[in-house]
């Protein structure tokens, strides 16, 4: 009787003991375990660089990243989207955006050779960058960064706008290559102020660029070594009543705009002007010699402007001299109402009525110099050989147009002109139909 129960309790443990064996059991696959332990090893590929341990994220691993969800591939390049060290070193060649609430401190890419607009802006844990082989750092892309401190960009030629604005722990910069500077790159860094403070004349020079002269007073004469003026270098500037600026090449967009108190500049080696290069300053004259190019809006506004000397000017853009003294008298000097520069350009044409016969001297149509033009019906460009953007454009008065010599014809520049025939002209060898279609928007062309 006793030994029968003996055998019932045995037999009913069997089945739980085998339960338990499988359930529990931790064996793996040959093959996916030792899959498993190269996933781990990858993942855990580090370096340590100038006392920092980076995590390496490289062409044989990144997939494993993708495939537990820390990146993701998109158009711009790859996004992290979850942390996975503070420390990294990037080597591939595609772009890294990393979202500002991601607590990334170290980040080391040394293939990249161009930062992407906002790539790490608002970022405030970041505190060094190392970037060997970039060469342009685009607009925002280090923007809102109040960590920063340590940038390596030795062969950076091109910061975009707004680039490191706001960094307010950025103390230093080395910057060998840079010669080209977006607005206001560097506002609000310790590392503009120091410039600017340290400055006799309150002005900060980056690699002979003056980036900003915001508060710079009275009369200045510039360094030899400075080369360019950036964008908005003097914008506003209330104290500035002259410069010098000898070797300056050129002078950036909006760069002296709104510097009411300016009355005399010296720009004997300037090549280019920006838009509102001087816009709505106390100029009276403007002798400048070598000037090849001025922007759109350049000297607007100054009603002070009288006088202005520019021989080897070529490339004159929108409303350049509009709501100066200097534009109006040469209009009123002109039996047909045009504003006639060097004689060889023609700046405005906007009080121009009826027929008219440009003189053979003229070889360039400044832009928008004839735009919104209402009253004219026949032009004659005998030897006009470069039309500028929007040069013609609104003219819905004028039936015919004669250009037999144009070689180059801007953008829009007969827009709005619905009623336009093309007489005894010649398409520029370099358009093509469809291009002049464009630039035209449909309108009549007939060699006849």
């Amino acid at each position: 009787m006793i030994k029968n129960k003996w055998i019932i309790l045995v037999g009913a443990l069997l089945p739980f003991t085998m339960l338990s064996t499988v359930t529990c059991s931790n064996n793996e696959p040959k093959g996916v375990k030792e899959e498993n332990e190269k996933v781990n090893e990858i993942k855990d590929k580090k370096e340590i660089e100038n006392g920092i341990e980076y995590l390496i994220i490289d062409k044989d691993n990144i997939q494993n990243y993708i495939n537990n969800g820390s990146l993701i591939k998109s158009e711009k390049g790859y996004s992290l989207i979850k942390l996975i060290n503070n420390s990294i070193k990037w080597t591939l060649e595609d772009n890294l955006l990393i979202p500002s609430n991601l607590e990334i401190v170290n980040l080391n890419m040394p293939n990249i050779v161009k930062i992407i607009d906002s790539a790490f802006k608002g970022s405030k844990t970041l505190k060094s960058i190392i970037l060997p082989k970039a060469i342009e750092i685009c607009n925002e892309s280090f923007k809102d960064n109040s960590a920063l401190v340590d940038v390596n960009i030795p062969l950076v030629t091109k910061i975009g706008d707004l680039a490191f604005a706001n960094d307010v722990s950025l103390e230093t910069l080395d910057l060998p290559k840079l010669n080209q500077i977006g607005l206001g790159s560097f506002d609000n860094t310790i590392f503009i102020n120091s410039l600017i403070n340290y400055s006799e004349n309150k002005l900060a020079i980056i690699n002979n660029i003056l980036v900003n002269g915001k508060y710079a007073r009275g009369e200045i004469i510039l360094p030899n070594t400075i080369t360019k003026i950036a964008e908005r270098a003097f914008i506003n500037n209330y104290a500035l009543k002259s410069i010098q600026m000898p070797s300056v090449i050129e002078v950036g967009n909006d760069a002296f705009k709104g510097a009411h108190a300016l009355s005399k500049i010296s720009i004997p080696n300037v090549i280019k002007i920006g838009t509102n290069g001087f816009h709505r300053t106390a100029l009276v004259t403007v002798d400048a010699p070598k000037v090849t190019a001025i922007g759109d809006y350049s000297f607007s506004n100054n009603m002070k402007l009288n006088n202005v000397k520019m021989p080897n000017l070529t490339k004159v853009g929108s409303y350049a001299f509009g709501g100066t003294s200097f534009l109006q008298s040469l209009i009123n000097s002109n039996e047909n109402k045009l504003a006639i520069l060097n004689d060889n350009i023609i700046l405005n044409g906007f009080e121009a009525k009826g027929y008219i016969i440009i003189p053979d001297s003229i070889t360039i149509i400044a832009d928008s110099a004839f735009e919104v033009n209402r009253s004219i019906t026949r032009i004659k460009m005998p030897n006009v050989t470069h039309i500028g953007n929007f040069a013609f454009a609104s003219n819905r008065s004028l039936l015919s147009i004669n250009i037999p010599k144009v070689i180059e014809i801007g953008e829009s520049a007969f827009s709005d002109s619905n009623n336009i025939s093309f007489e005894n002209s010649t398409l520029p060898s370099n358009m093509s139909e469809n291009d002049f279609n464009s630039v035209k928007e449909g309108k009549n062309w007939n060699n006849n």
